[in-house]
C-alpha cells in the first residue's frame, strides 16, 4: 500500500514525520475513528431505538385506554 502512496502528498507528509509522531498517529487515529463511529452512528441509533420503544409503549397504552372507553360508549340514534 505504501508503494502506491510514495508519490502522493500524504506519503511525503508521513515520511517527513518523526518515528514517535508516526507511532502516535498509528495509535491515535484508530481511537479517534472509533469515537467518531460511536458518536455519529452507534449512539444516535441507540437513542432512536429507545425512543421508538417508548413511543410503541405509549401507543399501546393509548389503544388500551381507547378500547376501555369504547366499551362505555352509548350508541346514538339520529331521528330524521
Amino acid at each position: 500500500m505504501m508503494a502506491r502512496l510514495n508519490n502522493t502528498w500524504l506519503a511525503q507528509r508521513w515520511s517527513g514525520l518523526e518515528a514517535s509522531e508516526q507511532r502516535l498517529l498509528k495509535i491515535a487515529a484508530p481511537l479517534v475513528l472509533l469515537m467518531l463511529g460511536y458518536l455519529l452512528l452507534w449512539q444516535p441509533l441507540q437513542t432512536w431505538r429507545e425512543n421508538s420503544a417508548n413511543n410503541q409503549q405509549q401507543q399501546v397504552q393509548d389503544l388500551q385506554r381507547l378500547e376501555a372507553l369504547s366499551g362505555r360508549l352509548v350508541p346514538v340514534v339520529f331521528l330524521e
